[in-house]
């Protein structure tokens, strides 16, 4: 994946568009420099981009989602797809059938 960007170096830090204030902190805290945010938001773009560009337009969001998660797959990272979201309303988890689309561990990069 870095292979990809050969102009980024763990000394260069770039400003994250696009990420609120409050989850700036939050991904700092838990050890993403604006560097790896930046890889790893550009990994992400660059792959769905590579998918829609061979598959072009017009399939069912389905097609694309599941090229995706494999394209995102052989770039390292570890994809779940169709993931539980439950919704807590005063402090009860209510299971009302949201799914998250695509779930990435970047951990495993």
């Amino acid at each position: 994946m870095v292979s990809d960007f050969p102009n980024l170096t763990p000394k260069k830090i770039l400003s994250p568009r696009g990420i609120r204030e409050e989850h700036r902190e939050n991904l700092l805290c838990i050890g993403y420099g604006y560097t790896r945010i930046n890889e790893l938001t550009g990994a992400i773009v660059s792959s769905a981009m590579k998918v829609h560009s061979f598959l072009g337009p017009g399939l069912l969001e389905s097609a694309y989602q599941a090229c995706l998660a494999q394209e995102l797959r052989s770039r390292g990272f570890e994809v779940i797809t169709e993931v539980a979201m439950p919704v807590v309303y005063e402090g009860q988890k209510l299971e009302v059938g949201y799914r998250i689309d695509l779930s990435l561990n970047t951990e495993s990069l």
